[in-house]
């Protein structure tokens, strides 16, 4: 009989063994999917910053753009306004030497 009790008292002691590795593997296990869980959020948020960004950058290429053709009229609006000067400036120089 010795033997035999020899030998559950060996397979008790595994199972014991066995059981600390299964709950420190189940831990591990949770833990894992906690920070997976956590990943994914964090990954999910990024992509929305992302998206955000995006949107923003979109929006001020349009606001970029239209400035653009602002300052285009302003610069057509001060070159036709120079022209008139330089035409003014001709007209009064002509009417000083005419009077001089």
């Amino acid at each position: 009989m010795t033997e035999l009790e020899d030998r559950v008292t060996a397979l008790e002691t595994r199972v014991d063994a066995l059981t600390v590795e299964v709950r420190h593997a189940t831990d591990l296990g949770v833990t894992a999917t906690r920070e997976a869980h956590t990943a994914r959020d964090a990954h999910q948020r990024n992509i929305e910053l992302l998206n955000a960004f995006r949107a923003t950058q979109a929006e001020h290429s349009r606001t970029l753009a239209e400035h653009g053709r602002m300052l285009g009229e302003h610069g057509d609006r001060l070159d036709a306004i120079d022209g008139k000067l330089g035409q003014l400036a001709l007209g009064m120089h002509t009417i000083e030497s005419l009077l001089a």
